[in-house]
């Protein structure tokens, strides 16, 4: 598999087990204080639901290997509060489209 190197925006899906939401939400507001470039959203409308959105990761193989616990990392803990695990995490990379014969991606303008 051709490794993915660039400034990436990735998606990382999950649902929390219930009854662990307040451990949950503990431990994630310790990980993304020493964490930039995040946002870390919950479903309106289905609770437990979580969506984190990542900017600017550059290496999407290393960044799947820590957040799936297949390399050791601060997120570990994180794999016991997720309704069926690691197996249940689901994470996506997503990259600036690029019109043809433009080195820049689109991005829209936002006031």
């Amino acid at each position: 598999m051709e490794k993915i190197l660039a400034g990436y925006t990735m998606f990382v899906e999950y649902t929390i087990k219930e009854g662990m939401k307040d451990a949950y939400v503990a431990f994630m507001k310790d990980r993304l204080s020493r964490e930039n470039g995040v946002e870390w959203l919950e479903s309106a409308e289905q609770p437990g639901l979580f969506v984190e959105m990542w900017s600017g990761v550059e290496d999407v193989e290393a960044f799947r290997g820590k957040r799936k616990g297949e390399t050791a990392s601060g997120w570990m803990p994180l794999l016991d509060m997720i309704a069926g695990g690691a197996a249940r995490m689901h994470i996506w990379a997503f990259r600036p489209v690029h019109a043809p014969g433009e080195e820049q991606g689109i991005r829209p303008v936002r006031p």
